[in-house]
């Protein structure tokens, strides 16, 4: 089975095993199952999952734009940390669970000080 290519290879590959599940290697423009025999793909089908793949990854463009200006992961959760143990010193009652993840955090905090 020859399939047309879009330019993205990795989108093409998903595509063709999303048509057919039973596509194990894609070795150049031809498909084969497990037992290595050649799996006739629909152009069709192809062509049409190609499409909503590109049309899925344009509508989730922003995700990919927005991800590397994002304070680091870790950054944010210290923020979000620190706020809630300030609401804690104030008084504020925190769940079970989030009062012993910030005892956790102070106690690493603690063993691993930042000028020390």
């Amino acid at each position: 089975m020859v399939f047309a290519s879009n330019g993205d290879r990795g989108m093409n590959h998903e595509a063709i095993r999303n048509v057919n599940p039973s596509v194990v290697t894609i070795r150049g423009n031809v498909a084969y199952d497990a037992k290595d025999q050649v799996i006739e793909i629909d152009q069709a089908e192809y062509e049409a999952e190609v499409a909503r793949l590109d049309a899925e990854h344009a509508a989730t463009e922003y995700k990919r734009l927005r991800a590397p200006e994002y304070p680091a992961i870790g950054d944010q959760l210290d923020a979000i940390l620190k706020h809630l143990n300030y609401r804690r010193t104030q008084g504020d009652d925190l769940v079970q669970e989030m009062d012993d993840i910030i005892g956790d955090w102070l106690a690493v905090k603690a063993r691993f000080p930042k000028n020390g």
